[in-house]
């Protein structure tokens, strides 16, 4: 069922002390143009964060290249961008809990399991 999805990122940048800003900043650029892109998705696996990368044919020819297409036409179509609450940290950690708990038992309750989750997190509100 399409909903709205998380979208989630990560950020490169360069210190202020750094003792070579330049070669940083000449990586930095490197690793952002669409042809090193598509070599990192390939590699990785996770989108790139140039949608002229998604021209390499890869991304038409290769099943894990399919894969990440159909999510960022997905979430092209119906992404939105969520906002964590202040108690990020703690919530990532029982949810975690939660899903491995879930995983890892094929004879698991999962309901009750998100319920207690959901206790869990909400017990000093």
């Amino acid at each position: 069922v399409p909903g709205p999805s998380y979208i989630g990122y990560w950020a490169l940048g360069i210190p202020k002390n750094s003792k070579n800003p330049e070669i940083a900043w000449e990586y930095i650029k490197n690793f952002v143009e669409a042809e090193n892109q598509a070599i990192y998705a390939k590699i990785s696996g996770e989108v790139p964060i140039r949608k002229s990368a998604m021209e390499d044919e890869f991304f038409e020819t290769d099943e894990n290249g399919q894969r990440i297409k159909w999510f960022v036409d997905y979430v092209s179509e119906n992404g939105t961008i969520g906002v964590a609450p202040v108690d990020f940290s703690n919530l990532s950690e029982i949810l975690s809990l939660a899903v491995q708990q879930i995983i890892t038992d094929e004879n698991s309750d999962v309901e009750a399991i998100v319920k207690q989750a959901c206790e869990e997190y909400n017990k000093d509100k």
